[in-house]
């Protein structure tokens, strides 16, 4: 160990991942992370991600449909979204403003899309549902919507989002890597 690694913080390994889905509760290595709150909450417990800024102006927007607004009511709709990425732990999140985390999201797979802000690495640590494997937990959780592509599940206030990487797939056949993401919010 060399002078200056002593003052590194130390990363997250991959695999040591541990993210818990209970009725209204995300336990994120032992830390409870609540949704919505500050993107601090998930740094202090996944380490610094990538920001990827997608500039937003509702102002603007309103105002190439035709309408106008008063300048103080423009400036206070302007805003900015920033999601964050912890590329090698297969993580990512949605906020308002940089600040307020409104979801976050697991990568599982390659799925047909993928978004500038997805992780470049897959989750490799675990997932459980209700003290289950995640995938477990789907075959005796109900559904609380047919959709067709994704599964999803309410756990107490929370809505858990997991979509499929081939939506023609019967369901009795599906495992572990017929998943892309798992995306976790407010209902």
């Amino acid at each position: 160990m060399g002078l200056f690694d002593f003052f590194k913080k130390n990363a997250v390994e991959p695999a040591s991942v541990k993210i818990e889905l209970d009725d209204d509760r995300i336990v994120i290595n032992g830390k409870t992370v609540d949704v919505p709150s500050h993107i601090d909450a998930l740094t202090a417990v996944l380490g610094k991600p990538r920001a990827v800024v997608y500039p937003s102006d509702p102002a603007k927007d309103l105002k190439d449909w035709g309408g106008t607004l008063p300048k103080s009511l423009e400036q206070s709709l302007t805003s900015k979204r920033v999601n964050y990425s912890w590329d090698k732990l297969g993580v990512y999140c949605y906020t308002k403003n940089g600040s307020v985390v409104f979801c976050v999201g697991i990568r599982l797979n390659k799925g047909d899309i993928c978004p500038k802000h997805f992780p470049s690495g897959f989750f490799k640590g675990e997932i459980t549902i209700k003290g289950m494997p995640w995938i477990q937990a789907l075959e005796t959780l109900p559904d609380t919507a047919d959709m067709e592509f994704f599964k999803q599940l309410e756990l107490g206030s929370y809505s858990v989002n997991i979509e499929y990487v081939d939506f023609t797939a019967k369901a009795s056949a599906r495992t572990e890597k017929d998943y892309t993401t798992i995306e976790i919010q407010l209902r």
